[in-house]
């Protein structure tokens, strides 16, 4: 009970550290579940985001009325002291809605308003459902091995920065999350000592309020059909008792399926997701989607987001090629049946997600993480079966020491950054740096070309950009290299900082630091001169630009600097 007391603690205290960047809705689809939470507090029992008169959110247009309900009901009544003011008046739309670097999923809608602070209660309310998972996966953990162990995997399971990140944001997943992790729990107790009438109430009841939160928890009934198998199997089975439990699981989830049949024509209201105009084949998928799927993953439970994603895939490979080596040991010696249901729940997890992307464009890969419990156990074991005996303690120390590493990265180079934006300073721009005034009051305060790789056909280009007013559109970067006839051989366009930062966003006296790569043919030995501004995306009209004494730049390009 200690321990698990000293865990819920830095769990907590951890989670102070990532529960407000200041891209206050850059969390998983934050924006759109906020709605719904504001809908309930408004006296709307099923809360829906189809709210054509708000300008503010034009960008959720889609039908969402199939979400289940209970977090968003739970939520509204636990921050009903301290409601949010209503999302249309301080929530602006990011108009490039792009998947960037860092925590860009869900980014469509942020607001930098100082009413976003109204979204603490909320988001503490969901770091606090966070603990329920903690509890759960310490519990289930401690079934499979050793004390120490299990704690390792308890952190690991719910305090991963992308899972500790997604888990104190406003999104049903908070809830979701701990709901599986219990419901694994529940059916590790039943298959091992069997299912009484108590222990198939409980399972009856965790897996309607993990459907009542997310319908794909659905699934989970596979679990305990499979323990109701091995219990037929064994000759202990309740039936009587799992009868009854099978009809109290009915009735809670009647009146959700009954409404989704009456409103969507279908029991899982999957007809309400974006669907593609037609289901992917397997082969068509693994093609066209199967690569970004896996690496997704990789980004997603590796962290991948923090550094140079090559070598965090290749570390990740180690570490998974680790752990199958630890289990082929381990297999070898003999291990607990409970690993049969963990690794069910693994692949139902996995299989539901690749499943789910073939008729549906949806992001699954990052499902897997909040309902880690089971993949995260399973490596833990397999990991630790490299310290045999009274090596084990050294093994949980090193993961331990590796997850608070981790963390300590991801607030030094992700996190604290984006709570106290660091101006930065003018000073480190090279003296040699271009420098020119555009349009809407922006300055670009500095811009050089420097090469990314030793081949002499990678380079990097580094701007500086500043506000002196806020600007009133929003403007995309060109960067062109030009050959001695003044022909493109190569160019990048990107939005400014990557999407995730609008120019219509950008304070006044802060500076932004933006990075662009450019690949040059390999047949070119001329001296190739760089050029670099701002243009509308829409209408591809560029952003007036000025020499620094006043004089109109040429094709309003600034002469960044010459490749030879």
């Amino acid at each position: 009970m200690l321990l698990f007391v000293g865990l819920a603690c830095f769990y907590l205290l951890l989670g102070q550290c990532y529960w407000r960047p200041v891209r206050s809705l850059a969390k998983p689809d934050e924006a759109l579940h906020l709605v719904y939470v504001a809908d309930v507090q408004r006296g709307t029992l099923w809360p829906i985001a189809l709210l054509p008169g708000d300008a503010a959110l034009d960008v959720f247009s889609l039908d969402q009325r199939c979400q289940p309900p209970l977090y968003y009901w739970l939520t509204a009544i636990a921050t009903a002291a301290t409601p949010a003011p209503w999302p249309p008046t301080w929530m602006s739309e990011n108009p490039f809605f792009l998947s960037g670097i860092p925590y860009a999923n869900g980014a469509r809608a942020v607001s930098i308003r100082e009413a976003s602070d109204a979204l603490a209660p909320a988001r503490q309310f969901s770091l606090l459902l966070g603990v329920l998972t903690l509890a759960a996966a310490f519990g289930a953990a401690r079934m499979l091995m050793g004390r120490g162990a299990a704690a390792l995997t308890a952190l690991v399971t719910a305090t991963l920065p992308a899972v500790i990140f997604a888990q104190s944001g406003v999104s049903d997943l908070a809830l979701a999350a701990p709901l599986h992790a219990m419901a694994v729990w529940v059916s590790l107790k039943v298959w091992q000592r069997g299912g009484s009438r108590r222990r198939w109430l409980l399972a009856a009841v965790v897996l309607a309020l993990a459907v009542w939160t997310r319908i794909e928890s659905t699934l989970l009934v596979v679990l305990f059909a499979a323990c109701a198998l091995r219990d037929l199997r064994l000759r202990r089975l309740d039936g009587r008792g799992l009868f009854v439990a099978a009809l109290v699981g009915l009735v809670l989830c009647a009146p959700l399926l009954a409404r989704n049949l009456i409103v969507y024509g279908n029991l899982t209201a999957s007809n309400c997701l974006t669907v593609r105009p037609a289901p992917l084949r397997l082969d068509q998928w693994l093609t066209l989607e199967g690569s970004g799927f896996f690496r997704a993953i990789f980004a997603t439970l590796g962290e991948g987001f923090i550094f140079d994603p090559e070598p965090v895939y290749a570390m990740i490979v180690f570490a998974l090629g680790m752990a199958a080596l630890g289990w082929v040991r381990r297999l070898r010696a003999g291990v607990n049946g409970l690993w049969l249901l963990v690794g069910l729940h693994a692949a139902l997890i996995f299989i539901a997600a690749i499943a789910g992307s073939l008729p549906y464009v949806a992001g699954g890969p990052r499902y897997i993480g909040s309902y880690g419990l089971s993949w995260m156990a399973m490596w833990v074991f397999g990991v630790l079966a490299w310290f045999p005996g009274r090596w084990r303690r050294l093994g949980v120390g090193i993961g331990v020491v590796a997850l608070l590493a981790l963390h300590y990265v991801t607030l030094t180079r992700v996190l604290w950054p984006e709570y106290v934006p660091a101006l930065t300073s003018l000073s480190a721009i090279p003296s040699d740096a271009a420098e020119a005034h555009l349009g809407e009051g922006i300055e670009l305060r500095g811009a050089v070309v420097q090469p990314a790789a030793a081949d002499g056909r990678h380079w990097t280009v580094t701007a500086w950009w500043e506000a002196t007013r806020e600007p009133s559109d929003n403007y995309a970067v060109f960067v062109h290299v030009e050959d001695e006839t003044g022909h493109i051989v190569a160019q990048y366009d990107s939005y400014a900082v990557h999407g995730n930062e609008p120019t219509s966003w950008w304070p006044v006296g802060r500076v932004f630091v933006d990075h662009y790569s450019v690949v040059l043919p390999d047949t070119l030995d001329e001296p190739l001169s760089v050029t670099l501004g701002l243009f509308q995306p829409n209408t591809g009209v560029r952003l007036e630009a000025w020499e620094l004494d006043g004089d109109r730049l040429p094709q309003d390009a600034v002469p960044v600097g010459v490749i030879r």
